[in-house]
């Protein structure tokens, strides 16, 4: 699979939305970028909550409020994808809310300012992955500079893995193992605290493309073990 562009991290940086309300008191959990119409668009989860709701609040890039919008039953909202796409804006987000509070398939579906969606709404288009894995809290990501979803999951306890599709193949569904650009595994959360590859003896297989892989070309194998 073919590099990704790099973050450009030079300049003043500083803090375009900066103590700002969202539209509920509840706590933020992620936050996606439309980068066609420059949007943010942020979701809210209830403190203790594990019913799955969440709410949804559209600003522009100073913080101010432009919409807003309820899930019921969605999960923990740990990631959300924008995709502006026909004249409409879809988020992607973990969807079907298990006892856990966190979303056990993925959803897509459009933004309507002052909407209430229901789990089981028809506008809801169910767009999980299948390749074989047991797929638990998976969690989209679009990276619009290639038109590439990203699913991160859980294939087990602490066992983290990342899967990569064409946003159109991903869009039409096309979600299987013959349509993935490239899957690997993850770092452990027990792996985070431990010394980087640089600084440590020579990685195992996994861990050199699970540090590789944010900044380096992806091997074009399928999967990695």
């Amino acid at each position: 699979m073919p590099d990704s562009p790099r973050f450009k991290l030079d300049g003043a940086g500083g803090n375009p939305i900066w103590k700002k309300s969202l539209h509920a008191n509840w706590v933020m959990q992620s936050f996606g970028y439309d980068n066609v119409h420059q949007h943010v668009y942020f979701l809210q989860t209830k403190t203790g909550s594990k019913n799955g709701d969440l709410w949804v609040t559209k600003t522009d890039t100073a913080g101010n409020q432009l919409g807003s919008m309820a899930l019921h039953g969605f999960g923990h909202g740990v990631s959300i994808a924008v995709e502006p796409y026909g004249g409409q804006v879809f988020l992607w987000t973990e969807w079907k809310t298990s006892e856990s509070g966190f979303g056990t398939r993925i959803g897509r579906f459009p933004f309507v300012n002052g909407g209430v969606l229901e789990q089981d709404d028809p506008s809801v288009q169910d767009r999980t992955p299948s390749i074989g894995d047991t797929m638990i809290n998976p969690q989209p990501v679009i990276d619009p500079s290639t038109d590439r979803l990203l699913v991160r999951y859980n294939v087990g306890t602490d066992q983290r893995r990342i899967v990569a599709f064409t946003l159109s193949d991903a869009r039409a569904g096309r979600l299987t193992s013959a349509n993935r650009l490239v899957e690997r595994a993850l770092p452990a959360r027990g792996d985070w605290a431990r010394p980087t590859p640089s600084r440590a003896s020579p990685p195992t297989a996994v861990t050199r493309t699970c540090w590789k892989a944010p900044w380096g070309t992806l091997p074009t194998s399928p999967r990695s073990t």
